[in-house]
């Protein structure tokens, strides 16, 4: 928000509409100036292959700083778990990530941008090419009436972990046919060690996966994949491992206030005695 100073007195008006401004008086010489949302970049169309990861981007500038709403052939996606969406509101750079697209996928994503002084919204176009031998039917495949493509009910969420700790992720899926479900770390299928346990209830749809002994390298990007013959959902999260370096300094600190606080109240009561 700029300031603009004026010698006139009596100044006590708002000048209205001027390109895409608006300036507000809050006393007799000093206007506020304030700017409607624009999108300084653009969302571009996108192409891409059934499966890959697909990235939306734009960037927003306003003051004050605009919200974001994200719609999908024109219904909100702001809570959605199928799509993973972020907005610096510090840059201005808004995101939305398909970490699995699909044939459902296609058609026009809008971001709207909105403040006190007016709003903007860009559009784009994402077409999936689909490939003969795919497993999961696209919009021209034969599919039955009564089945259900997989949804994520309850998706993962984000987990912060310390060096030498267990991360537990758990998910909630439905579908008819119950779907397969597979994990999978930076979008390549998870290598299942000793630390790792991964259990699927098909009559409660709970999957879940464990990472035992956490380690710097169990850092990134994971996720929970659902997929039969109706289609395919995949939700996301991030696992952060921070060093046990973080967890014995505050460890020691409050070892170290006990100590203190001890010796003080020693020092306090033989204080006491000696004054008597």
């Amino acid at each position: 928000m700029g300031e603009l100073y004026f010698n006139q007195a009596g100044l006590n008006i708002v000048i209205g509409w001027l390109f895409g401004c608006t300036l507000y008086t809050l006393s007799q010489s000093v206007l506020f100036l304030y700017i409607g949302a624009v999108f300084t970049s653009q969302l571009q169309n996108v192409s891409a292959r059934d499966g890959s990861e697909v990235v939306l981007s734009c960037t927003v500038s306003g003051d004050p700083v605009p919200s974001v709403s994200w719609y999908h052939n024109g219904q909100n996606i702001d809570t959605s778990s199928d799509f993973a969406i972020t907005h610096d509101k510090s840059t201005g750079h808004c995101q939305l990530v398909i970490v699995d697209c699909m044939a459902t996928d296609r058609g026009q994503f809008k971001c709207v941008a909105s403040n006190a002084v007016g709003s903007a919204e860009t559009h784009c176009t994402l077409t999936i090419l689909t490939t003969q031998d795919s497993t999961v039917p696209t919009s021209g495949d034969e599919v039955d009436a009564a089945g259900q493509a997989p949804k994520f009910i309850e998706p993962i969420q984000p987990c912060v972990v310390v060096d030498g700790d267990s991360c537990r992720f758990k998910a909630v899926v439905r579908g008819d046919p119950q779907p397969d479900v597979e994990w999978l770390k930076e979008k390549q299928p998870l290598v299942m060690t000793g630390r790792h346990r991964a259990s699927y209830d098909v009559l409660s749809g709970v999957c879940s996966l464990v990472l035992t002994d956490c380690q710097q390298s169990d850092t990134g990007v994971y996720s929970c994949r659902a997929g039969n013959v109706c289609g395919r959902a995949t939700c996301t999260a991030n696992v952060v491992v921070v060093r046990m370096l973080l967890s014995t300094v505050s460890a020691c600190l409050s070892v170290c206030l006990s100590v203190c606080l001890s010796v003080c109240l020693s020092v306090c009561m033989s204080f006491s005695v000696s004054v008597h």
